[in-house]
């Protein structure tokens, strides 16, 4: 997750923004990328987003600073529900009467770690498995041999 901040900060696709995400990722105020757990990390961003909006001059209606409060119930409060959007007109999980169920089926694993690596090393570890089940399958066939010795089934 520092990676994929650090990476924001390098690569944001406006210039003026990146350079202002820069500054805040800088900031003593900010501190560190807080990685320990999902709320803090939630926490943290959202420390982030508010130092933008006041940075930005964002007000409400009333032209107070507009700012989200940082606690763990509210962020939850309105962040862990389902936001309906994926179930609007048109969607598959309207079409297939799957509301309020997961569009990713359930044997279905997503692994973050895949997109840390380059090919070489996703290659090195397909290789690194492939030669641990070689292992294993050759040992399955010197135990499946045995078994059949002492059975007295086929072979020699």
């Amino acid at each position: 997750m520092r990676n994929f901040v650090a990476a924001l900060g390098q690569h944001y696709p406006c210039k003026l923004c990146r350079a202002h995400l820069q500054l805040k990722l800088a900031d003593p105020a900010l501190g560190p990328v807080r990685v320990e757990n999902r709320t803090a990390l939630a926490l943290w961003f959202c420390q982030l987003h508010n130092m933008v909006n006041l940075d930005t001059g964002k007000t409400t209606a009333s032209g107070a600073p507009y700012v989200h409060e940082c606690s763990a119930f509210k962020l939850d409060l309105e962040y862990l529900k389902d936001c309906g959007e994926c179930e609007g007109p048109g969607s598959s999980k309207a079409e297939s009467g799957k509301l309020g169920e997961s569009a990713v089926d359930d044997h279905e694993v997503f692994d973050a770690r895949l997109y840390a690596k380059d090919e070489a090393h996703l290659l090195s570890e397909m290789h690194e498995a492939m030669g641990a089940l070689e292992k294993k399958y050759a040992k399955l066939e010197e135990e499946n041999e045995l078994l059949k010795q002492r059975l007295g089934i086929g072979g020699a």
